[in-house]
């Protein structure tokens, strides 16, 4: 689990272009002569203004209503978790009918993210968040793959922290985008059976940083061919209750006869200051520190980079106790 900070750029990004994109499929292009309550940014470089995008014409005017009330439409791109969460209690008072219901869940979630937001847009919005990694497991890349021609083979995924089933209407929200992989998107979470009403009390929100909620990773030494990984969390924390959610224990015990015996065994090759060695002897005090854990380890060494490469946490924090160790 990894908090995302300094997404500014990302959020500028997305909150122009969904503003756009609403204003446009709600209230229809701008024409001076034809209708002149639509939308226009008069950005020639806009994915939405720059092009033809017409009004969606099925979506219920009591939404519409509900949307261009006070600011509920600023909230719904842009608001905070909990705003969202409220956000969504008012809507549900709406007493739309199923058909209205269906019309809005299949707005948001296919027309708006599966459709349009995710393929043609989700890339650049990551690469503006600058999160390589899945913030929930730290284990695998969040990258958008192409072929030698250009075409799409793996697109990257976010989680919606508010699961869409359920909250089909903050299916494109700016703080219900995590970036994940596939594993933990759908394999591991998938749609968790929590009280909704108190999941921001109970778990931890990626992009609500929490100073007093932390784990760290370390190990139990069996025997000399067996090892377990251990995580240091408070009982009953947000954190511990999240990683439980993510089923972190048991991924990360899944490496103990893979990536975690490979350091144990490296520590007893080496003495225990094989780091200083290599740093002092080996490259003559070329290398920083950090730039010998990256050659070696393959992981970063600052809690704020560990989103730049799979299993820095982890790594990181293993070798920190072995070097330690007597």
């Amino acid at each position: 689990m990894i908090f995302i900070e300094n997404y500014s750029a990302a959020k500028k990004f997305h909150n122009e272009l969904m503003k756009c994109w609403f204003l446009t499929k709600l209230n229809g292009r701008y024409n001076k002569n034809t209708n002149d309550s639509g939308h226009n940014c008069n950005k020639p470089d806009c994915p939405v203004c720059s092009i033809i995008t017409k009004r969606d014409t099925k979506i219920p005017i009591v939404f519409k209503d509900f949307l261009n009330y006070k600011n509920n439409l600023e909230i719904l791109i842009e608001g905070k978790p909990n705003d969202l969460r409220l956000l969504n209690l008012k809507y549900k008072k709406l007493n739309l009918t199923d058909l209205e219901s269906n019309i809005i869940k299949d707005f948001f979630v296919k027309s708006t993210y599966e459709n349009w937001f995710q393929p043609k847009h989700g890339l650049k919005f990551l690469e503006l968040l600058n999160y390589n990694t899945c913030v929930y497991c730290n284990r695998n890349y969040t990258k958008t793959i192409k072929d030698v021609n250009g075409n799409k083979v793996l697109i990257s995924e976010f989680d919606h922290w508010f699961v869409k089933t359920k909250f089909p209407l903050l299916a494109i929200s700016f703080y219900n985008l995590i970036p994940s992989c596939h594993s933990c998107n759908s394999s591991i979470k998938g749609e968790p059976k929590i009280n909704w009403d108190r999941a921001l009390r109970n778990y931890i929100h990626p992009y609500l940083i929490e100073k007093n909620e932390y784990f760290s990773f370390s190990y139990i030494n069996k025997s000399m061919t067996e090892n377990n990984v251990k995580i240091n969390v408070k009982k009953n924390s947000k954190m511990d209750k999240t990683l439980k959610l993510f089923k972190t224990f048991e991924i990360y015990n899944s490496h103990s006869s893979l990536e975690l015996k490979d350091l144990i065994d490296l520590r007893f090759k080496y003495p225990k200051n094989y780091i200083k060695t290599l740093f002092k002897d080996t490259f003559n005090s070329r290398l920083t520190e950090k730039e010998i854990y990256i050659l070696i380890f393959g992981v970063e060494v600052e809690e704020k980079d560990y989103h730049k490469r799979p299993l820095s946490k982890f790594k990181h924090e293993i070798i920190k106790e072995l070097l330690k160790e007597k």
